[in-house]
């Protein structure tokens, strides 16, 4: 008797796919909405065109980490826009780094314009005057800067009785920087009071103890001359 033998088909085992090659592997760029991808942006941004200290910047404006890119760089191109070389500007906004979160127009620009209008610094001394007082971008010139102005000018302080004009003032931006009602106004009038004339850098600079020194040597000094 004949003995069949049934012939199975041989089970299909799929080759598994050869590994690819690292040179094909396709590259991962960054989703525009990477959040990790942007901060990483605005980190090289600081420290590569401003000079910056990352580190210390996040930490005296905690803002930067949400601020988006365009933002940081509006209060640079402001500056770059008034004659600032890239060097100062990166100067002023590591002294003050709140001005990349602030609205350009306010308080950086609104100081600008009024250092260039109401004070009178021509445009070629205004890099001079800012750098040597950068603490002006980051002052209010509705509450601060304007008062002072107006304090000087009523009291006969640029002009009138104390002989002083606007050419001192632009030697010396940093007087908008001292309390008006803390040191400006009571110096100003201890010096009113005893007829006497001091440069603003001296009436405001030296500390308590040292101006009423002064204010002493120089009743002296009057008396000796009429003497």
């Amino acid at each position: 008797m004949a003995t069949f033998r049934l012939h199975l088909p041989t089970p299909f085992s799929p080759k598994p796919p050869p590994n690819p090659s690292p040179l094909s592997t396709p590259e991962i760029l960054p989703s525009p909405t990477d959040a990790g991808f942007h901060f990483r942006e605005k980190l090289l941004y600081l420290q590569r065109d401003l000079h910056l200290d990352a580190s210390r910047a996040l930490a005296a404006n905690p803002a930067l980490r949400s601020a988006p890119l365009p933002s940081l760089r509006a209060a640079s191109d402001a500056l770059l826009s008034h004659g600032f070389i890239p060097e100062e500007a990166a100067r002023i906004l590591s002294h003050h780094p709140s001005l990349l979160t602030s609205d350009p127009e306010d308080p950086l620009l609104a100081s600008l314009r009024f250092l260039l209008g109401p004070v009178a610094i021509p445009c070629s001394q205004l890099r001079r005057a800012v750098l040597r007082c950068p603490r002006l971008l980051v002052t209010s010139v509705p509450n601060q800067l304007q008062p002072a102005l107006y304090f000087l000018r009523r009291f006969g302080f640029v002009v009138g009785e104390l002989g002083r004009d606007l050419k001192e003032l632009k030697e010396f931006p940093q007087y908008f920087a001292f309390s008006l009602e803390g040191r400006i106004k009571p110096r100003q009038q201890m010096l009113k009071e005893s007829g006497l004339w001091m440069p603003l850098t001296d009436m405001l600079k030296l500390s308590d103890g040292a101006f009423r020194e002064r204010l002493v040597d120089l009743r002296i000094e009057s008396l000796d001359k009429r003497l």
